[in-house]
């Protein structure tokens, strides 16, 4: 194992550290300037006219059947006065995910023998969190949006939570609370992690019949009674929510496409998907995957292979991560029949990153590389990361500041509103949101977002903002 050398002003993991915390505060700030935005105000109204369970049902009957993520959102929204509701909200989020993936990270680490100690396991986990947050195609919409949050993000945290604890062989408390409370939330909040994790669970319980001697002792009889649980709950929290006659109303909205182009839609979407990753989020992927790159190469074996030796030895891994990352967009594609919103697609990026973090630590172990060239690129790529986190926490911090400013203003103007008449109020379009969600209202009275500000704000008489094209 090669020993670590001091820079002169920072260590490596100083760098790391300082990296981590700089993410970190970026997710705070964002958070603290967040608001509620479009249809989290439909749920607002609706849980204060009906409350949560009443809420649930209509959503239910008239909408779509994600009856679990609906209870979170509407029981939640209870305390939608209370100060900082979204601070509180964004930063319990994140910090689910955050534990999701040091769980994964710590029992990878057991798994796989990568030598990560406690402290490397809690950094490179908030750094593969880093990861996963710029790789994504809608930052504002996966992270910052109430409703959305409530039913892929959480989801996503859930179903990494399952997976890890299937791979584990002791049963206790907590795993019972993971395997009961967790398939029944991913069934009930989101159709295609649904999908996805009884898909998932499926195939594992068929590698555990497997003659292979590693993959019999991987999965042995106490995972088969846990893959058991989990499949079932999450089988029937699934049907509750495909069943629900809501659905057949959302599905008449959407376009009815001709077989062909049902069986060419998925095909066109990974292409879609693929190209926008390595147009908009390869860079962030290949800076910030560098690190396990470093933490491979100060592990480094005795005997070591070249790129293209490296390369033919996970080709077989490179093509099954091709294949996965084409089956995790196939449900939502299917569905809607083109590619996925960015919320949907929220379990490619992190797989992207997950897959490309084990396999930079497997390059850096492995492949023979010149050590001065190793220094000085993960050098520069620390500080460029440093630098970069840098210049978006002063970029957010404008932003993001003057938006929540001015959106606050905008809610006392609306809650001061006594005036009923026929003439709608028109307000000041809100400045750019940056990297958290908005969801602008229109210059139509009638638009939805508008009536549902209008009606969570009981205001009476229509809104919208200023422009040339004013509907009443």
């Amino acid at each position: 194992m090669i020993q670590e050398k001091k820079y002169p002003f920072f260590s490596h993991q100083g760098l790391l550290w300082l990296t981590a915390i700089l993410f970190l505060f970026l997710v705070l700030l964002l958070c603290f300037f967040n608001r509620l935005a479009a249809d989290d105000f439909y749920f607002l109204y609706a849980q204060q006219q009906l409350g949560t369970l009443a809420c649930v049902k209509y959503c239910y009957a008239t909408f779509s059947g994600r009856w679990m993520a609906y209870s979170l959102t509407c029981g939640a929204l209870q305390f939608a006065n209370t100060p900082y509701f979204l601070l509180i909200f964004g930063i319990l989020s994140v910090s689910f995910i955050a534990w999701a993936i040091g769980n994964l990270l710590y029992r990878t680490n057991e798994l796989v023998g990568m030598d990560m100690k406690q402290n490397e396991i809690v950094l490179h986990g908030v750094l593969l969190l880093c990861t996963f947050f710029f790789v994504n195609f809608g930052i504002a919409e996966t992270w910052f949006w109430y409703t959305s949050v409530c039913s892929y993000l959480l989801s996503l945290g859930a179903l990494i939570f399952l997976i890890t604890e299937l791979s584990k062989s002791k049963l206790s408390l907590n795993s019972f609370l993971i395997l009961i409370v967790f398939p029944l939330f991913i069934g009930g909040a989101s159709e295609s992690f649904a999908v996805i994790g009884i898909l998932a669970l499926i195939f594992i319980f068929i590698l555990s019949f497997s003659a292979h001697p590693k993959l019999r002792k991987l999965v042995k009889t106490n995972h088969r009674l846990k893959l058991g649980i989990a499949l079932v709950l999450l089988t029937v929290s699934f049907t509750i929510t495909a069943f629900a006659p809501g659905n057949s109303i959302r599905l008449s909205m959407l376009p009815h496409p001709t077989v062909g182009s049902q069986v060419f839609a998925p095909f066109k979407a990974f292409v879609k998907v693929v190209f926008l990753t390595f147009k908009n989020q390869f860079v962030f992927l290949l800076l910030f995957s560098f690190p396990w790159f470093y933490l491979g190469y100060k592990q480094r074996e005795t005997v070591l292979i070249s790129w293209i030796d490296f390369t033919r030895k996970f080709k077989l891994i490179f093509i099954a991560l091709l294949v996965l990352l084409f089956i995790l967009i196939l449900p939502s594609t299917l569905v809607l029949n083109e590619t996925p919103p960015v919320r949907a697609l929220e379990q490619f990026s992190f797989v992207l990153c997950f897959a490309t973090a084990l396999l930079f630590y497997a390059a850096g172990k492995q492949v023979g590389v010149d050590s001065k060239r190793v220094e000085f690129l993960n050098r520069f790529s620390n500080w460029i990361m440093i630098m970069f986190l840098l210049a978006c926490i002063f970029n957010q911090y404008h932003i993001g500041g003057k938006y929540a400013e001015r959106y606050d203003a905008r809610m006392k103007v609306l809650k001061s509103s006594s005036l009923q008449t026929n003439a709608p109020l028109l307000l000041d379009s809100l400045p750019p949101s940056g990297m958290l969600y908005s969801a602008e209202i229109s210059v139509d009275s009638n638009f939805y977002s508008n009536q549902h500000l209008q009606q969570a704000l009981h205001v009476k008489r229509g809104i919208a903002v200023k422009g040339s094209q004013l509907k009443k």
